[in-house]
C-alpha cells in the first residue's frame, strides 16, 4: 500500500531508471556517455518527480492509453518546465536548452520532449508500475523504512554537495565577468594614456630627443603589461577552479565554454590594440625619418 516509505522507494528507482534512460538517449545522439543532470550519483530527481506524478495522478485513468498519454505529457512537462525555471532562477545555469528545437517554450521545453514523455507515461502506467509496485509493496515495514531512510540520507547528502558546487560555479561565472570587464577597462586605459602621450609629444617631435618618447612609451608599456599580467593570471585561477568543478558535471560545459570564449574575445582585442599602437608608432618614426632625410 502507499504511505512515504514506498513512495520514497519508487521515487527512487524512477530516478536511477531515468538516469539510465537519459545516458542511452544521449549516448545515441552524441555517440559518447556523459553524466547526466547536477547531482553526482547516477539518478535523476526530475524524472522520478515526473513518474511518481504520472503513477499518483493518472491511476484512475487507465482505462484510455490517450488520456494517459496525454495527460503524461502534460504533467513531466509542466515539470520540467518549473525545473528549469527553478535551476536558472536558483543557481543561473542552463542544464539544457531546447531554443533550437522546433515548437519550445522559453527553451525550457519542446514538443519531442514532451511527446516522449507522453510515451514513457505509456511506459510506467502499463508495462513497468504493476511489477515495482508488487516488490514494493511486499517490503515489510522494517526494510521499507530502511530503505527509505537510506535514500534520503543519501539524495540529501548528494544535494547538499552539488549545491555546494554549483554555488562555487556561480561564483566563479561572477568572477570571471568581473575580470573581463576589468581586463577590457585596463587594457582602454593604459593604452588610451599611451596614445594621448604619443600624440601629445608628436606636435613638437622634431624638437624632442627620440629615446625621451622611447622611455615614456616603454614605461606605459611595463605598467600595462603588468597591469593585464596579474588580471589574467587571476582569470587562469578561476578558470582552474571551474574546470574542477565541471570535470564532475559536464552537463555545464557550455556555459562554461561561452565565458571561455568571452576571454578569448578580450584577449583578441588586446592584441589587436598592441598591433594598431606598433603600427602607428612606426608610421611616425618612418615618417620623422623621412623628414629629417
Amino acid at each position: 500500500m502507499w504511505n512515504i516509505n514506498t513512495i520514497i522507494i519508487c521515487f527512487f528507482i524512477y530516478c536511477v531508471l531515468g538516469w539510465c534512460c537519459e545516458e542511452v538517449y544521449c549516448y545515441l545522439l552524441s555517440k559518447k556517455w556523459v553524466n547526466r543532470g547536477f547531482l553526482y550519483g547516477p539518478y535523476l530527481p526530475i524524472y522520478g518527480s515526473g513518474a511518481m506524478a504520472v503513477v499518483l495522478l493518472l491511476e484512475n485513468f487507465l482505462y484510455s492509453p490517450a488520456l494517459i498519454f496525454l495527460l503524461g505529457m502534460t504533467v513531466c512537462s509542466l515539470i520540467e518546465y518549473v525545473a528549469h525555471w527553478g535551476m536558472e532562477k536558483i543557481f543561473n545555469i542552463k542544464l539544457w536548452d531546447y531554443s533550437t528545437y522546433h515548437f519550445n517554450l522559453n527553451g525550457r521545453i519542446c514538443l519531442r520532449n514532451s511527446t516522449l514523455f507522453g510515451i514513457c507515461s505509456l511506459l510506467v502506467m502499463y508495462v513497468i508500475n504493476v511489477p515495482l509496485l508488487g516488490f514494493v509493496f511486499r517490503l515489510n515495514d522494517y526494510a521499507a523504512y530502511s530503505l527509505s531512510v537510506a535514500i534520503v540520507v543519501l539524495l540529501s547528502v548528494d544535494t547538499v554537495f552539488s549545491v555546494i558546487k554549483l554555488n562555487a560555479f556561480k561564483k566563479a561565472m561572477l568572477e570571471l565577468d568581473k575580470l573581463s570587464k576589468e581586463l577590457n577597462e585596463r587594457s582602454i586605459e593604459y593604452f588610451s594614456k599611451s596614445f594621448e602621450e604619443f600624440s601629445k609629444n608628436r606636435a613638437d617631435f622634431e624638437e624632442r630627443l627620440r629615446f625621451e618618447i622611447e622611455m615614456k612609451k616603454s614605461a606605459h608599456d611595463v605598467e600595462r603589461e603588468k597591469a593585464i599580467r596579474e588580471i589574467s593570471e587571476r582569470m587562469d585561477l578561476v578558470l582552474g577552479k571551474m574546470r574542477f568543478i565541471l570535470r564532475d558535471n559536464p552537463s555545464l560545459t557550455n556555459r562554461e565554454k561561452g565565458k571561455s570564449d568571452l576571454i578569448l574575445n578580450a584577449r583578441e582585442q588586446i592584441q589587436t590594440r598592441r598591433k594598431e599602437i606598433k603600427s602607428k608608432i612606426t608610421k611616425a618614426k618612418m615618417e620623422r625619418k623621412n623628414g629629417t632625410a
